[in-house]
């Protein structure tokens, strides 16, 4: 059996299944632990780790064909080369008590900030460019959810961009929308 069998029919219905009770078995292993107040974020790295592997899965049912020296599958496996070992270092921390439990209950008042930064951002994206927004809106999440160290906040956005230019726009050749304001300055 290949890889592909797990890409449609069945065998897609099987995994994604198989992702669903190793979530959920995640989250009742924790909450019997002793560890109760990590058990919804095990079980929500645990879920990221399955998005890993549910992405590595279909993208070896990718076209081979290249596309300006890339294979088509390299950015959905560079995502999940990342999600997988950043989740199971997330499960690591929470195990081992080094990282804090939930607050008792919701804050619907940072929901609402988070997704005005992402509705802010997605609508001036055509104006400013994704570069200036993604530095915008990563800044306007941290401060929204309470980080305050403003000089790191602006070094994080400003890896973001730097990161995004170098991989997508340079090495990928991604083509990510600049803006209108920004084209107009720039006379590009």
């Amino acid at each position: 059996m290949s890889i592909t069998y797990f890409t449609e029919g069945a065998g897609l219905a099987i995994m994604l299944a198989a992702f669903v009770i190793a979530t959920q078995l995640a989250y009742i292993v924790t909450s019997r632990t002793g560890k109760k107040t990590m058990a919804g974020l095990v079980a929500i790295s645990t879920s990221f780790i399955s998005l890993g592997i549910f992405v590595l899965v279909l993208s070896a049912n990718l076209q081979t064909s290249m596309f300006n020296g890339n294979e088509a599958a390299m950015i959905p496996r560079l995502w999940a080369g990342l999600l997988i070992p950043s989740s199971a270092f997330m499960i690591y921390r929470a195990l081992t008590g080094s990282e804090e439990g939930a607050e008792p209950a919701g804050r619907t008042d940072k929901v609402i900030a988070v997704l005005s930064a992402l509705i802010i951002s997605a609508a001036l994206m055509d104006y400013l460019g994704y570069f200036i927004c993604s530095a915008a809106f990563i800044f306007m999440c941290m401060y929204a959810l309470g980080y305050r160290k403003f000089l790191m906040a602006l070094l994080i956005s400003g890896s973001w961009v730097a990161f995004s230019y170098l991989v997508f726009y340079r090495l990928l050749y991604v083509s990510l929308p600049l803006g209108s304001i920004i084209r107009a300055v720039f006379d590009i």
